[in-house]
């Protein structure tokens, strides 16, 4: 359960504004094997504000 923890919290976004038009967006960091299959599995792209 550690481990997945672990692997869980070390999946990073960041919300990034342009310059010029001042839109935002999220950009997810790459996430080895094992996070994007919990990731998937989790469903956990629900929570993100889209």
């Amino acid at each position: 359960m550690k481990k997945l923890v672990e692997k869980l919290s070390e999946i990073k976004i960041a919300v990034v504004q342009e310059k010029e038009s001042k839109k935002s967006k999220i950009i997810m960091e790459e996430m080895d094997t094992k996070q994007a299959s919990l990731f998937s599995f989790l469903n956990m792209e629900k929570y993100l504000p889209y």
